[in-house]
């Protein structure tokens, strides 16, 4: 896609998204809420995640519709941990070989901490 002048999605160093790495947002509020809900609209919880993390970052309490936001991105950004975990925890015990295994479950265990930290940081936030 090319970057339009008024276009909603935002040219970050990393690629195209929702500005998930820029290093200075000029959005209220508003416009991270406006943004949180397209990512959900488009299926891109992480990108929604990012985005209830900015309004957590300029707004420490939220009404209940931004309340349900947060949950909602935190909820689909664990899931997707969970899941994968689930997964990989069947297709290790299935490896014969045991470099391959030690491989398997150390890329479980980092989507694990992930888990973990972003279940820390959903409970440091509330």
């Amino acid at each position: 896609m090319r970057n339009q002048p008024n276009s909603l999605i935002a040219n970050t160093n990393d690629g195209i998204g929702l500005g998930i790495n820029s290093k200075k947002s000029t959005f209220t509020v508003e416009d991270h809420i406006f943004r949180a809900r397209l990512a959900e609209k488009a299926l891109r919880y992480e990108d929604m995640l990012v985005q209830m993390r900015n309004v957590l970052d300029l707004k420490k309490k939220l009404t209940a519709d931004e309340r349900n936001l947060l949950v909602v991105a935190y909820k689909n950004a664990v899931t997707t941990r969970r899941t994968a975990i689930r997964h990989l925890s069947v297709y290790c015990k299935k490896l014969d070989e045991a470099k391959l295994t030690q491989i398997c479950e150390q890329y479980r265990e980092e989507i694990a901490n992930e888990l973990w930290n972003l279940c820390q940081e959903l409970l440091s936030n509330t």
